[in-house]
């Protein structure tokens, strides 16, 4: 067996790699929302991001819920810092990722998207994991494996890092669900308003 020593290509240095899968987790209004795409306009502006290096391009953020106020955070963010056309790009609707079509069709638009930009993909962000899920129960084994295939494919069709955000139960700070999805991310970051 041949071993490569090929170094992580960063997306955010220290924080986020290529090809990975994260998580961010937290309870229902603490702006895990707000913070991720704060992430990806970074990434999309080629800024660093609290003094860390980011890999600029494409950031594709799939709001199933909020798409509009997602939108509106994008623009002001983008006229805070005095930037316009960033390859950011908020996608909406219904996304089913128990059913695997629907990765298939994501990982085909975020082609096109590629191609209307200019730049390769290099963020995917889930908004929610809830909101995502489709029809399977995320608390079956089964059914949360086949959420993490989907995230799995589109990782392989895009190369880009996939951040899925997570609503913790009120109890706990670990995602609700199937504990499939724990021991598939490569990092989770659980989010604290203080």
């Amino acid at each position: 067996m041949t071993w490569t020593n090929q170094p992580l290509e960063e997306i955010v240095q220290g924080v986020l790699g290529a090809g990975e899968f994260s998580l961010f987790v937290a309870k229902p209004g603490t702006a895990k929302s707000v913070l991720v795409g704060d992430i990806g306009c970074h990434i999309a502006a080629n800024m660093e991001w609290h003094g860390r290096k980011v890999k600029h391009g494409l950031v594709v953020f799939f709001a199933a819920e909020r798409k509009k106020l997602t939108e509106r955070r994008v623009a002001a963010w983008s006229k805070k810092h005095g930037m316009k056309g960033i390859p950011f790009v908020v996608v909406g609707g219904k996304l089913d990722l128990t059913g695997g079509i629907d990765a298939k069709a994501l990982a085909m638009t975020i082609k096109g998207l590629e191609e209307k930009s200019g730049h390769k993909c290099v963020l995917v962000i889930l908004d929610t994991v809830t909101r995502t899920f489709g029809n399977g129960d995320q608390h079956q084994s089964k059914d949360m494996q086949r959420y993490v295939q989907s995230v799995d494919e589109l990782t392989r069709a895009t190369s880009a890092h996939i951040a899925a955000i997570h609503h913790s139960p009120w109890s706990d700070d670990r995602g609700k669900g199937a504990i499939d999805l724990d021991g598939a991310i490569d990092v989770s970051f659980v989010v604290n308003v203080n």
